[in-house]
């Protein structure tokens, strides 16, 4: 829509009062800036005023140079942010990073091969060879899930003393017993690869024999009055328990970044699907409420479609994962419904998280259209009377 200065209240009528994305352009179509809002006309309205009306707030003087304004409606706060970060990468390919409200999503990440392995958190998610474990809320969320992984399986706290392997020195958790001592020799680096690869499947949810283990040396232990070694193993089993706990419980490899994610959509009577694979997108086609089973089949179809894909991990999208888990943290409200995905993923039971979530995703029943009572005729005798 072109806009011309002094703006009214007529042209404004002209944008929808609605969520969305929208763009302020000059006369020649350069951008100014990008925004989004869950009232367009309302935002648009305030950019707009006469810096004379404006309440001592420094902003720029957009209502001058503002000729134009495109926008896109959106219907949830998750479609609000994937269309920021799209159309932001077209209009200012080489900044768009800046002006995200979010970050890349830390991630472990660990090589086995690595001439030195170890984990360490990353954002660099896909740009190496290896195992990236994830995603973590936070980096000191991250360090802590590399904290506990290291004090459960005695793996080397410092990476500079991994490097003199095999002529270092023990270090002060090797001389209290809490490391391998890969540093001095005393295990091997191959033996150690295969400690790191039993941690990296432990942290993905294959406990159950890691644990037995553990218990069964306690026992032991405690039987032969070894009791310094049976409270070792104690802690250590006390502090698997963490990997139990939010948000440790849900921790995936990136190759299982896959999600159905259901939003609200256009109207009361439609919820809009989207599909996750790592860093790509897809938008599925609405789905009408009430749930028709139809549909719901056609979404995990087209969701199965979509995982079966083959991208090059070079072009996998960093700030869409970043995106997509920052969703994974934030509140139900918010993310509305995010499903992981499996090949084992039925119909009824997406109707069913949809069923129980109608309220988060603004969605109702249409009203049933009653008919009007005709009035009975009235008799000819009445009318002769009249």
């Amino acid at each position: 829509m072109e806009v011309t200065p002094p703006i009214d209240d007529d042209q404004l009528l002209q944008i929808p009062a609605k969520r969305g994305v929208f763009c302020m352009l000059t006369a020649d179509d350069k951008p100014i800036v990008l925004l989004t809002g869950a009232n367009i006309r309302s935002r648009l309205r305030n950019r707009l005023r006469n810096p004379d009306q404006q309440e001592r707030r420094k902003v720029p003087n957009l209502h001058e140079i503002t000729r134009k304004v495109c926008w896109r409606l959106t219907f949830s706060h998750f479609e609000t942010d994937l269309a920021y970060l799209q159309l932001a990468r077209q209009i200012w390919p080489d900044s768009y990073s800046s002006l995200l409200g979010w970050k890349p999503a830390w991630f472990v990440y660990v090589n086995v091969e690595d001439e030195y392995p170890n984990f360490a958190r990353s954002r660099d998610v896909l740009r190496q060879p290896g195992e990236y474990l994830g995603p973590f809320e936070s980096g000191k969320s991250a360090d802590k899930f590399i904290d506990v992984t290291e004090d459960v399986f005695d793996l080397c706290r410092d990476y500079q003393c991994l490097k003199k392997y095999p002529n270092g020195s023990l270090c002060t958790y090797a001389q209290m017993n809490k490391c391998l001592k890969i540093c001095d020799g005393t295990i091997s680096m191959d033996a150690y690869r295969d400690v790191l690869r039993q941690a990296s499947e432990f942290a993905l949810g294959q406990r159950r024999g890691f644990r037995e283990k553990l218990q069964s040396r306690m026992k032991e232990a405690a039987d032969n009055f070894e009791f310094e070694f049976a409270g070792r193993m104690k802690s250590k089993i006390e502090r698997l328990g963490e990997f139990e706990k939010f948000p440790f419980a849900n921790i995936e490899p990136i190759d299982r970044f896959q999600f159905i994610l259901i939003q609200s959509g256009p109207s009361f009577h439609q919820a809009r699907a989207f599909f996750v694979n790592k860093g790509f997108i897809a938008l599925g086609k609405d789905l009408d409420y009430p749930l028709k089973p139809k549909q719901i089949g056609r979404t995990i179809r087209d969701m199965a479609g979509h995982v079966d894909k083959l991208y090059e991990k070079s072009e996998v999208d960093r700030f869409v994962i970043g995106l997509v888990s920052s969703y994974l943290f934030s509140s139900q409200q918010r993310k509305g419904i995010m499903i992981r995905w499996q090949d084992s993923l039925s119909e009824q039971y997406l109707a069913k998280r949809i069923e129980k979530a109608v309220k988060i995703l603004h969605l109702r029943e249409p009203k049933k259209r009653t008919s009007k009572k005709s009035k009975p005729k009235k008799s000819s005798a009445e009318t002769k009377t009249r």
